[in-house]
């Protein structure tokens, strides 16, 4: 269907759900009667979900990460630490995959083997992008704080400004 119920949408001038809902079955109808195929067997061709398939270890994100001397990694803003019995010296610079679940909650793994992690710092985010809309009123704000700070004015004592001083004074003649 990609896009084809959206510009049937707005052909009809249709801007609410309510509206969307009302015609919708319409629509089906008249799309499967214009692009549905008969398949040539009947028969369901999909396997069933046996009992070992965990669709929870099967849709995850994975990733690929470098832990540092220190044992911790970045992901998503956050810095993690990985916590081990043994010599932490073996696991500086080991390449570790992490796994990212639906509800985002991740797992670290070395060589197969899951690894406990500690959250040892969560960064703040950045600001993302900004609506063209927004931007001058952005802009003024930002203006607005860095009004409000101390410029730093090097006293007369400064080093670089004694040196401009007496070249200031030898050039008057």
């Amino acid at each position: 269907m990609q896009d084809r119920l959206v510009k049937e949408l707005r052909l009809q001038k249709i801007s609410t759900p309510e509206e969307a809902n009302a015609i919708l079955p319409a629509f089906i109808k008249d799309f499967n009667s214009r692009f549905a195929v008969v398949p040539k067997d009947p028969n369901n061709a999909h396997r069933e979900l046996l009992p070992e398939h965990d669709l929870k270890r099967i849709f995850i994100i994975k990733e690929n990460r470098t832990l540092t001397k220190n044992l911790t990694f970045q992901h998503k803003n956050t810095i993690y630490q990985v916590q081990t019995n043994r010599e932490t010296y073996v696991l500086r610079k080991a390449r570790i995959v992490i796994h990212e679940f639906k509800d985002e909650s991740i797992e670290a793994f070395y060589k197969g083997k899951k690894l406990l992690l500690k959250t040892y710092s969560q960064q703040q985010k950045q600001m993302g992008d900004v609506d063209s809309k927004q931007l001058n009123a952005l802009l003024d704000e930002l203006v607005r704080i860095s009004d409000g700070k101390k410029k730093y004015i090097p006293s007369k004592k400064y080093p670089w400004k004694r040196h401009a001083r007496k070249a200031c004074d030898m050039i008057q003649i």
